[in-house]
């Protein structure tokens, strides 16, 4: 039996966010070893030189290494959360069809929001255009079971 060309669609959508997964885990896992270089070359530099800063530059320096690890740590946590679904990016999809339009809005819906390349393939569960959707819908089939009774 031959699949439905829906299907092949979806096929090669989730293929491509795979894949789109793994180009932004690889990118990202560039970006952080190169930031944890600079990390370490700054605490180095930051030792070596602590004998000569004022107390102004002594906070400046200690915010930025700061502010890079804490950066660096976000990249990482994103790099693990893109790892465990890329399996199973998304669960779900709601298509916006705006009143005398042609086309179709899809939007898919996963635990973690996926974009890459300024193009965005998941959108959070947790994000509120996706929330605003789901109270609609659950408020449509709450009136729709009221109509049958």
């Amino acid at each position: 039996m031959e699949k439905p060309k829906c299907w092949e669609e979806e096929e090669k959508y989730l293929q491509k966010t795979e894949s789109v997964i793994d180009s932004r885990v690889g990118d990202l896992t560039t970006d952080v070893t190169k930031q944890q270089a600079w990390a370490l070359e700054l605490k180095k530099r930051y030792i070596h030189d602590l004998q000569d800063f004022d107390e102004v530059e002594y906070i400046d320096n200690y915010a930025k290494l700061d502010e890079l690890l804490s950066f660096t740590d976000e990249q990482i946590k994103h790099i693990n959360q893109l790892s465990q679904v890329k399996d199973k990016p998304y669960f779900g999809r709601i298509d916006f069809k705006i009143n005398g339009e042609q086309d179709t809005m899809k939007l898919y819906i996963g635990i973690v929001s996926i974009d890459y390349d300024n193009q965005l393939y998941v959108i959070d569960w947790r994000a509120p255009l996706v929330n605003c959707s789901m109270r609609q819908e659950k408020v449509q089939q709450v009136m729709k079971h009221q109509m049958v009774q």
